[in-house]
């Protein structure tokens, strides 16, 4: 099954917001498949960058 890997990213920033841990696993083991590494930074930016990263 195809699935759009900028709509994943957007899925996964949406889970993240909402704290839903079950769909946020669902969705990443999805990407890990179909996503390039144009995909996960552009990932990295949606949830907030290297600063949110670091500071945690």
């Amino acid at each position: 099954m195809f699935v759009d890997p900028d709509q994943l990213v957007d899925a996964i920033a949406a889970a993240v917001r909402e704290g839903d841990d079950h769909r946020i696993g669902l969705l990443l083991d999805r990407f890990k498949v179909v996503a390039e590494l144009s995909h996960l930074i552009r990932l990295r930016h949606r949830l907030g960058g290297a600063g949110a990263v670091r500071g945690s």
